[in-house]
């Protein structure tokens, strides 16, 4: 239905995506959900995105600095250097 409202509405996403996240955890939640960690993106290029951790980094750089910021970078580079090890030399 929303869709059918406005067609190219942008929708809100997470920069780093909620997978990375202990959702039972509180403090994680806080994290996750944290304002800084939200986008507008449309739906095509969401899509396209696929939770892309390397756009997540990108995009938390352009962020002012603090420590809600320097977590969601740490947990995004934990995920590109888990699937680094798959990439030849």
């Amino acid at each position: 239905l929303r869709g059918t409202l406005v067609p190219n509405a942008p929708e809100l996403d997470h920069i780093v995506p909620l997978r990375l996240f202990n959702l039972l955890s509180e403090d994680d939640l806080r994290i996750a959900w944290n304002y800084r960690n939200i986008m507008p993106i449309l739906k095509v290029d969401n899509l396209y995105k696929e939770g892309d951790l390397r756009f997540s980094l990108l995009a938390l750089d352009r962020l002012p600095d603090c420590p809600v910021v320097q977590e969601l970078k740490r947990r995004a580079k934990i995920g590109v250097d888990a699937m680094d090890k798959y990439l030849m030399s």
